[in-house]
């Protein structure tokens, strides 16, 4: 409770400090002291204005199915938090070809990329940089995961996930003000209205995560469903930014989990994670073992852990309103920007 308490504080710390300096580099740009730069190719951002994990990732695919669909050679680019890449970029896949592994790109750029076949994928810490590696590989746009912040490039569109509950923000209310999309919980469109009216520029359009099937780890097998898992104890664990999240998710499926194992997000599970999992999972007994994507795309790499271990992932999606994906086109097509 105590590690708790403190985690809480420091993150409200640093949600003011970051708030402070947003406010002055926004004041910057609209002052023109500084101006975005223009990367040669459309731009999409998608991100939010809060600490930790929206759904900005299934958003991300959806948006890439979409365009690809629409004939448009679409990059992922993206800093690559934790990756080797990290700091001074790189090249996961050109589209065709894969150039590194998830430890190079980071463990969510690796995961886009593996469910998203002729994309590409560029990640740094500079995405002007990335993105104009990407316009001269051929790709005609970028998708910018967690891009709201980053000032510095221009973007035809600005799209931003933004829940009313959230109370530790790394921007405030006010930065909606540059969006061109707000996407609202569903379960929070009672707020649709008010945001309509503040932020008056803006299109508001709700969306749901939604779980789409449990797929086994290693080889190709089909997905289940939550009601394979029903009456089977299953052992749940996870590193991401919301692991109670995922477990709500899990139990409101109506999975039983006999016990829950939580890591900070990003974790690189060493052998003295794998080590932790099998005891646990050993202790509990349980009839499976369910992680998350993000997760399964760095434990695929170990064949002892999967010969004792039957893992499973859950496949997520997004379910966006009506009319959200018109207005992606439109601003493709018109390069509208409104900062």
């Amino acid at each position: 409770m105590y590690i708790e308490f403190r985690m809480k504080t420091l993150l409200y710390l640093y949600s003011l400090g970051s708030r402070g300096v947003s406010r002055i580099k926004d004041k910057l740009f609209q002052v023109g002291l500084f101006s975005p730069k223009k990367a040669g190719l459309k731009v999409i951002s998608v991100g939010n204005i809060s600490l930790g994990g929206t759904g900005k990732t299934p958003l991300v695919l959806e948006i890439f199915k979409h365009l690809q669909a629409e004939g448009i050679r679409t990059a992922l680019v993206t800093r690559g938090y934790k990756g080797r890449w990290e700091k001074h970029g790189g090249i996961l896949t050109d589209g065709g070809t894969f150039y590194g592994r998830w430890e190079d790109s980071g463990d969510e750029p690796y995961m886009i990329a593996r469910n998203a076949p002729g994309a590409g994928v560029f990640v740094g810490r500079s995405k002007l940089r990335s993105c104009r590696i990407a316009k001269v590989k051929g790709f005609g746009a970028a998708v910018l995961d967690d891009g709201f912040q980053h000032s510095k490039l221009y973007r035809d569109l600005d799209i931003v996930l933004y829940n009313p509950k959230e109370k530790i923000l790394r921007e405030s209310t006010r930065a909606l003000s540059r969006a061109q999309i707000i996407l609202l919980p569903e379960e929070e469109a009672q707020d649709r209205d008010f945001l309509a009216r503040r932020f008056h520029r803006a299109r508001v359009y709700t969306y749901a995560v939604v779980p789409r099937g449990f797929v086994k780890v290693g080889g190709k097998h089909p997905a289940l469903s939550a009601a394979d898992f029903r009456g089977m104890p299953v052992l749940a664990f996870c590193a991401i930014a919301r692991p109670q999240r995922f477990f709500s998710m899990l139990r409101n499926q109506g999975l039983e989990l006999a016990g829950t194992l939580a890591f900070r997000d990003h974790h690189p599970y060493p052998e003295s994670t794998l080590n932790k999992i099998l005891r646990r999972y050993r202790q509990l007994n349980p009839q499976a073992a369910i992680t998350t994507e993000k997760d399964a795309v760095k434990l695929a790499g170990y064949p002892g852990l999967l010969k004792e271990l039957p893992l499973y992932y859950l496949k997520i999606g997004l379910r966006v309103e009506s009319g959200f994906f018109d207005q992606v086109r439109r601003a493709l097509r018109l390069g509208e920007r409104r900062r």
